[in-house]
């Protein structure tokens, strides 16, 4: 039986930098019916959907049935959060006769993450969620990378009264958990639609 450390120190864990020979294939934002008694996403919950994401290139080689033989090796680097946005990175190893070989990689987004990802790729719209776990405070983030540039933002939270306080970022849009497609989509053509900055950016 191994050894469980329930309060893992993981500050001294480089972050995970992906190479760029993987495709994306699947994101997922784990629930709180995910969660353990600590507040960490079941292990089992994560080897489900690395199972889902690791069937994505082999279906499109495949063309037809295909099902998970084997794994050869599960390793996690650091607990993930309810809310969390897990991002899977597959790449092709081997293609059998019978069989292909597939390496996926699980990251879960952060505050500094996704500032850092809205400062070099720009992007037309934010949606973001309050809570980002071990990660930080999605308001945070939200607040840093207003302050570079003018974009719109939806919040999707399941805790909206923690956003209707007067202060910056008051969301313009907010969808409480849980929700529905459509909704997202709707309010994502209201914003692009509606924003300035955005407008300015489709003309």
């Amino acid at each position: 039986m191994p050894e469980i450390d329930r309060k893992p120190d993981i500050s001294s864990i480089a972050p995970l930098t992906l190479p760029g020979d993987r495709q994306l294939v699947m994101r997922v934002m784990p629930m709180p019916a995910d969660a353990n008694g600590n507040g960490d996403i079941f292990g089992g919950w994560i080897m489900a959907q690395v199972d889902v994401a690791g069937a994505v290139l082999p279906a499109r080689i495949a063309k037809g049935r295909i099902a998970t033989v084997a794994v050869n090796q599960f390793v996690f680097k650091q607990p993930v959060s309810v809310s969390d946005l897990l991002s899977f990175y597959a790449k092709v190893e081997r293609v059998g006769r019978t069989s292909v070989t597939v390496k996926v990689v699980a990251v879960a987004a952060t505050k500094d993450d996704a500032v850092a990802k809205a400062r070099s790729e720009r992007p037309g719209l934010v949606l973001a969620d309050i809570n980002l776990g071990e990660g930080g405070s999605g308001i945070d983030a939200v607040s840093e990378i207003l302050s570079s540039f003018d974009i719109p933002v939806i919040f999707i939270t399941a805790y909206p009264e923690k956003l209707l306080t007067g202060e910056r970022p008051e969301p313009t849009y907010l969808i409480a958990k849980p929700f529905l497609p459509e909704t997202v989509q709707a309010t994502v053509g209201q914003a692009l639609f509606f924003h300035p900055a955005a407008r300015e950016a489709a003309a």
